[in-house]
């Protein structure tokens, strides 16, 4: 029987946890009881495993799955922006699925533009569903695809550019306008960029 350790988080604090090889080609280990209680989690049910890079391995419960995957904005009392902003902050959450709902009436033409500029601005949404009285969108990304030192290497390399960038227009504007004199042409320099 092979040994190896296991360490989870549980309520700030770690705990070991030994792997059990059951077969040839199964090794197992057992949830903390705390945890299981917790989230529901009892004898012959399911739970899902989403494995990440470095080594990582979460245990998400079938209710984990499924309520938080999915969330519903009540867009009754909320103006434009305050949807737009739900939408964002349901996005940065994770969530993969996120319904816009008006309980009396349709939405306003105000609330469905707020639903397609957060759409347009945030990576991976796409509309799934559009009635009259609600819209459904969803993430087809999946965090668990972008690491922390991903996107941390990924906004060094943005601002290099950008200060690069920065450096080198000063050179290639005064370069631009000493052709134009020479030409007796104006010309504005050129910029990069929207």
């Amino acid at each position: 029987m092979d040994k190896i350790k296991v360490t989870s988080m549980l309520s700030g604090g770690m705990e070991t946890r030994k792997v059990q090889r059951l077969g040839p080609s199964t090794l197992a280990m057992t949830l903390p009881a705390e945890w299981a209680s917790e989230h529901d989690v009892e004898k012959g049910d399911e739970v899902s495993l989403r494995m990440s890079g470095k080594g990582t391995l979460t245990v998400l419960s079938e209710s984990a799955n499924t309520d938080e995957s999915e969330a519903i904005i009540r867009a009754d009392n909320l103006d434009a922006d305050a949807v737009e902003r739900a939408i964002v902050a349901q996005y940065v959450l994770g969530r993969r699925v996120i319904r816009i709902d008006q309980t009396e009436g349709a939405l306003s033409s105000d609330h469905i533009n707020a639903v397609y500029r957060a759409e347009t601005q945030l990576m991976g949404l796409g509309v799934i569903e559009e009635t009259p009285e609600s819209i459904a969108i969803r993430c087809s990304v999946d965090p668990e695809d972008f690491t922390l030192d991903n996107l941390l290497e990924r906004l060094e390399s943005t601002g290099s550019t950008m200060r690069g960038e920065a450096i080198a227009m000063p050179a290639m504007s005064s370069t631009m306008t000493r052709k134009s004199q020479n030409t007796g042409v104006y010309a504005e320099p050129a910029m990069s960029g929207p």
